[in-house]
């Protein structure tokens, strides 16, 4: 994939994804072999070479000394903190045009650039030896390092995959895949937290707070995920009211709040401890 990647590379900063410490290392002497060979070795690098040659002093690691010294730098795991925050600095200043990172450093990294190349969207899985894909958080963290500049009127990404999960990764760009609520895995001490600011002062507070959310919204859209048999309106209330009940029933028996006269609810020590402390429901009691 060098060479398609070479080509993509213009006048652009680039940052390039690479799934692993190796391949990021032979990425970079790739690149500058490419350069070489078009006798055009300084085109990645935007300052003089007196002034990359006080950096270079600081690096520890060799090889990446070579490729710095030409405008090309290399992120990994392997790199001590002085040098990855020395290319860190010299890519965010525009001094090196092309920086290449191992995905494991993807959550770690301080740079953005106008373009992003994800080469590949596979990396080995050692422990049971296969070939794995990219997580898609991790795909999207990756695009998110390409942003515009005041240079640029819009940023680029470019995606190399293999041929049968093009039209996946196509697909899950332009249509991206709705999110989903959890809330009503955690229900329990989101009302419980809102009972004790006393937003929840009853049962119809607490049903008219679940149709503001995210979870009401994607009940009425995707009744499916939610294990619900249809989206009708009487449905949905019934079942946003058995929702409920279970709920506070829980919260009562957990002696975190109160019911009274079947309606109204109000929170005990526990409950206030549990919402102060962001503490589980379950185990406040224990």
């Amino acid at each position: 994939m060098v060479k398609p990647v070479y080509q993509a590379i213009n006048r652009h900063s680039v940052i390039i994804f690479v799934p692993s410490k190796i391949l990021s290392q032979s990425t970079a002497i790739d690149i500058l072999t490419f350069a070489i060979a078009e006798q055009k070795q300084e085109r990645f690098l935007h300052i003089s070479t007196t002034e990359i040659q006080l950096f270079i002093e600081q690096i520890d690691d060799q090889t990446l000394k070579q490729t710095v010294l030409h405008g090309i730098a290399f992120l990994h795991e392997g790199l001590n903190t002085k040098d990855r925050s020395i290319i860190e600095e010299l890519f965010t200043s525009n001094a090196l045009q092309i920086c290449i990172v191992s995905h494991s450093m993807l959550y770690t990294l301080n740079i953005h650039s106008d373009l992003v190349i994800i080469m590949d969207t596979q990396y080995y899985h050692g422990k049971v030896h296969t070939y794995d894909d990219y997580p898609l958080n991790d795909i999207l963290q990756m695009i998110s390092r390409a942003n515009i500049s005041f240079k640029e009127k819009n940023a680029k990404v470019v995606l190399m995959c293999l041929a049968s999960k093009k039209a996946f990764y196509k697909k899950f760009l332009y249509e991206p895949i709705p999110i989903e609520s959890h809330l009503d895995h955690d229900l329990h001490d989101h009302f419980n937290a809102e009972i004790v600011t006393k937003i929840i002062e009853n049962k119809q507070d607490a049903v008219d707070y679940l149709t503001w959310t995210l979870l009401y919204r994607r009940m009425t859209l995707n009744p499916n995920y939610y294990n619900l048999e249809n989206n009708s309106h009487q449905y949905l209330s019934d079942h946003l009211s058995e929702l409920v009940e279970n709920t506070l029933n829980n919260l009562e028996q957990a002696k975190c709040i109160a019911i009274e006269n079947e309606v109204d609810v109000s929170p005990l020590m526990l409950g206030i401890i549990a919402a102060y402390h962001c503490i589980n429901y379950r185990t406040i009691g224990k």
